[in-house]
C-alpha cells in the first residue's frame, strides 16, 4: 500500500487508498518531521504518510528536513527545527497545520503563534541558536500559553487542504445522522440485501460515464462508506434528472435496488447530496424560527462542514 500510494495512487486517488488502508485495519498515520521519510512507508502494521504528500511543500525541502535529521539527530523543538533546517513561514506553517509538528507535545495553534514571534525576531533566534540546549526547550516554548485548540473539524479541514484527504476522521463521520441510521444499508451487508430495494450512503471515489447501444449517457459512481466500498449504476433517465449532481464529492444518500446478481452493485432510481439536503433543512428551520426565507448568511459553519 504504501508503494501505491507514493506513486501517487493506481486507478484511484490516494484519499482512496488511505481510507481502505484503514478498513483492513492497518494503523495510518499523519507525517511526522521526525520520522517521516519522503514516500509513504509501511512497517507492520502502521502506515506513515511520506512527506512529500504536504502539498506545497518542495522537494528541496523535504530532503533538507530529512537529511538535517539523519546527519545531526531528531528535532527538540520548533526553535531547533527552524534553525537547523532555515525553512520559511509559509512551509513550516504548513508542516505545523497538518500535524507533521505532533512529536512536539504543543498544540497547533501556541506552534503557530510561536511560529509568528520566530520567524518575527530570526536574527535573535539564530544568534542564539548555542543556548537551545541549555533548557530542554527554547524559553518562549515555555513561556507562551493560549487556551485555543483546533476541533477535530478544523484539524481534518487541515488535513484536507494539506493531502487532499483526511486521516484523523473519514468525511462521512461527520454525518452521524445517517451512517447511524439503521434504515441505510452498509455496503458490507449489501450481499444479504441482494435484489431488494435499499438506502445507502457514500463518499465519491471515482466515475465512468458511458454511452448507450441507443446512444444515451450513463454513469457508473464508486462509492465508500465506512465498511466498505459499491458501485451506484445510473442509467440514462435517472442520470438524465441527477447528471449535475454527480459532479460532487457528495457524500450521496443513494436510492434504489441491489442488483441480485452482483450485489456490489445497487441501480440508482434517485440521488441526492447530503450537504445539500442540510443546507435547505437549516434554510426551512430558519424560515420557521424566524419567519424569515432564504438567509443563507445565518448557517454555521459546522453545518457546513464536511
Amino acid at each position: 500500500m504504501a508503494s501505491v500510494l507514493s506513486n501517487g495512487g493506481g486507478f484511484y486517488s490516494p484519499a482512496v487508498y488511505v481510507q481502505e488502508s484503514k478498513r483492513i485495519g492497518l494503523e495510518v498515520k499523519l507525517p511526522c518531521i521526525n520520522k517521516s521519510e519522503y514516500e509513504y512507508t509501511g512497517r507492520g502494521k502502521v502506515l506513515r504518510i511520506g512527506l512529500l504528500a504536504v502539498k506545497n511543500l518542495s522537494r528541496n525541502s523535504i530532503e533538507k528536513i530529512i537529511s538535517e535529521r539523519k546527519e545531526n539527530g531528531k528535532y527538540v523543538s520548533l526553535a531547533d527545527f527552524l534553525v537547523r533546517t532555515q525553512l520559511g513561514y509559509e512551509e513550516t506553517a504548513l508542516l505545523i497545520k497538518c500535524g507533521a509538528m505532533h512529536c512536539f507535545k504543543i498544540t497547533r495553534p501556541k506552534l503557530l503563534r510561536l511560529l509568528d514571534i520566530y520567524i518575527h525576531h530570526r536574527k535573535i533566534l539564530n544568534e542564539n541558536y548555542n543556548d537551545l540546549f541549555m533548557n530542554d526547550t527554547f524559553s518562549l516554548e515555555r513561556d507562551v500559553s493560549t487556551d485555543v485548540n483546533y476541533s477535530v473539524e478544523e484539524i481534518c479541514r487541515n488535513e484536507y487542504e494539506a493531502f487532499s484527504y483526511m486521516v484523523t476522521r473519514h468525511p462521512l463521520n461527520f454525518f452521524p445522522e445517517w451512517t447511524k441510521d439503521n434504515h441505510i444499508i452498509r455496503a458490507k451487508d449489501m450481499i444479504k440485501n441482494r435484489g431488494k430495494n435499499a438506502r445507502m450512503v457514500g463518499w465519491y471515489m471515482t466515475s465512468k460515464r458511458i454511452r448507450t447501444k441507443k446512444g444515451d449517457i450513463m454513469k457508473f459512481l464508486s462509492l465508500e462508506d465506512l465498511t466498505g466500498t459499491f458501485e451506484a449504476v445510473i442509467f440514462p433517465k435517472v442520470y438524465y434528472r441527477v447528471a449535475e449532481l454527480t459532479m460532487s464529492m457528495g457524500p450521496y444518500l443513494v436510492e434504489g435496488r441491489i442488483d441480485a446478481n452482483d450485489p456490489t452493485n445497487i441501480v440508482v432510481e434517485n440521488l441526492q447530496v447530503l450537504t445539500s439536503l442540510r443546507v435547505k433543512a437549516e434554510e426551512m428551520k430558519d424560515s420557521v424560527d424566524h419567519n424569515y426565507y432564504g438567509d443563507k448568511e445565518k448557517f454555521r459553519k459546522r453545518n457546513l462542514t464536511l
